[in-house]
């Protein structure tokens, strides 16, 4: 993590500022980064070397404009006086630091403000935690309670910071002596919404407040759906409590979903219109649960050593095990199966199935797709 430029040699502060003006340049076009970057691995030479070779790419236009302006190295210095002045750090993508979760995961930033401390050991041992802005009584018992036993198993509890759901899982790993990270949808010197300072600053002292945006960005409507893809990669799995059918929520569902991270789903009641957005991903296939230690066992956080396995190549196939093999022996009748289908053939209780499913999932063995239905894991 680096902290601002007063004790940093020359040629690190030029480094840093090399990352900043590229991550300014493609903050709102992560897929045009992840495209750079597969091909000029050295951002440190990018300005240098590598900007003209973009004129005849297949870079968006506005893109390959924003890399040859060089109002954006003005704009680097600009912010990285600002972190100097408000004692943000400037975690960058290649740092030892960098979480471990956020590694390998595409569509990630080239770096991260922070306030706070990373830990690059327990912070691999992470949930995330959404829900609704305006929850029910009952919402916030079950955020708090889920919140609370996993900051006692050593988890990290990473969320939004925002209303309701997010605010409260925050405060009871706070009130259990835990870790959580807060992943803000604004710079971390404009934090939203403004009755959240104080937790704000509870969360840096007792773990750390993550943005990607400029330290002074304004808390604007696209900044919180492009967030998300963060606060979802940093868990190894996502905890839905309570979202309505038109939940932000559920956007972060569907980014957790892309990066191959189980979602969970606390049941809520049908006629809470808060909660129907949760029902429905449960119908779709997400885990109902009803207690933190089924997450605990789907995803064997409490043993884990580190992220989530890395997704296998194509033809790598499931890993060597008996249940496997008669899975894959079905997988070869017919191309997908809804967990009920195959409980049924293997002769195996539904909800051990569906954890075994769940846990396959995790390790990137298969894909859920469209009305909760299992496929193999297809070749890139």
């Amino acid at each position: 993590m680096h902290s601002p430029p007063r004790n940093e040699s020359s040629r690190e502060s030029s480094r840093i500022l090399d990352f900043l003006r590229l991550h300014l340049v493609s903050l709102y076009q992560p897929a045009a980064l992840d495209q750079v970057l597969s091909r000029h691995a050295d951002v440190a030479t990018f300005f240098s070397k590598g900007v003209e070779r973009l004129v005849d790419s297949d870079l968006p236009r506005g893109f390959r404009k924003k890399c040859r302006q060089r109002s954006f190295a003005e704009l680097a210095r600009q912010e990285l006086e600002s972190c100097a002045r408000h004692q943000f750090s400037v975690l960058l993508r290649d740092d030892s630091l960098w979480p471990a979760n956020l590694r390998e995961i595409p569509l990630m930033p080239l770096l991260l403000f922070c306030r706070g401390t990373l830990d690059s050991v327990l912070d691999q041992r992470a949930v995330a935690m959404v829900g609704s802005r305006y929850p029910t009584p009952h919402g916030l018992r079950q955020a708090r309670r889920f919140a609370r036993l996993f900051a006692e198993r050593g988890v990290t509890v990473v969320s939004g910071l925002a209303r309701g759901i997010d605010a409260a899982s925050h405060e009871a790993a706070l009130e259990a002596g835990g870790r959580t990270i807060g992943v803000l949808g604004s710079g971390l010197a404009r934090v939203y919404p403004r009755e959240n300072r104080s937790l704000a600053d509870a969360v840096a002292r007792q773990g750390a407040l993550l943005s990607e945006f400029p330290c002074d960005a304004a808390p604007l409507r696209h900044h919180f759906p492009q967030r998300n893809r963060i606060l979802s990669a940093l868990g190894l799995g996502l905890v839905v409590v309570e979202a309505g059918e038109k939940s932000g929520s559920l956007l972060t569902v569907d980014w957790a979903l892309q990066q191959q991270r189980p979602v969970f789903v606390v049941p809520g009641r049908p006629e809470d219109a808060e909660a129907r957005g949760g029902l429905r991903l449960i119908q779709s296939g997400a885990q109902p649960v009803l207690d933190p230690e089924e997450v605990f066992e789907v995803l064997q956080v409490l043993r884990a050593e580190g992220p989530i396995k890395s997704v296998p190549r194509a033809g790598d196939g499931l890993p060597s095990d008996p249940f496997i093999a008669r899975l894959e022996e079905l997988f070869r009748e017919r191309d997908y199966w809804h967990p009920d289908a195959l409980a049924e053939r293997l002769e195996e209780d539904p909800g051990a199935l569906l954890r075994k499913l769940l846990r396959l999932e995790a390790e990137g063995a298969v894909d859920r797709v469209l009305g909760g239905h299992y496929v193999l894991r297809k070749s890139p």
